[in-house]
């Protein structure tokens, strides 16, 4: 008896396909169940024989029940996607994040009438 190769994932059979510039999106089914699922890969790839794919599985929907929303809503869906395309430039400039604060410099600032105040001048490093 011959087993045929069973893979998570066939590019080679898909409900849609679309380009979108450097980027095709493929609807598909993933995993040991094939449940659908969004894959996006670097459009040519495909061909040459080696895709590093970017899986987007229907069932991680349940990630709108966290946020009270309905996940087998379409309009919850997009919802979430304009939500994540709209800030995604702001997670792509956070900073890393400070660990300590250190003293950079001593401010001394005296009145009009001779009293001063002293103040630190602290970075986050």
């Amino acid at each position: 008896m011959t087993m045929e190769p069973r893979y998570d994932l066939d590019l080679t059979k898909y409900a849609f396909r679309h380009q979108r510039g450097d980027i095709t999106v493929y609807g598909t089914w993933f995993g040991k169940d094939q449940q659908p699922a969004l894959v996006l890969v670097q459009s040519g790839t495909e061909e040459r024989g080696f895709v590093v794919p970017c899986v987007v599985p229907l069932a991680s929907a349940w990630l709108a029940h966290a946020l009270r929303l309905t996940a087998n809503n379409i309009a919850t869906c997009m919802r979430i996607t304009t939500l994540i395309r709209d800030h995604i430039g702001d997670l792509a400039s956070i900073p890393v994040k400070p660990t300590e604060s250190i003293v950079v410099a001593d401010a001394l600032r005296t009145d009009q009438y001779g009293k001063t105040q002293h103040a630190e001048v602290r970075e986050d490093v």
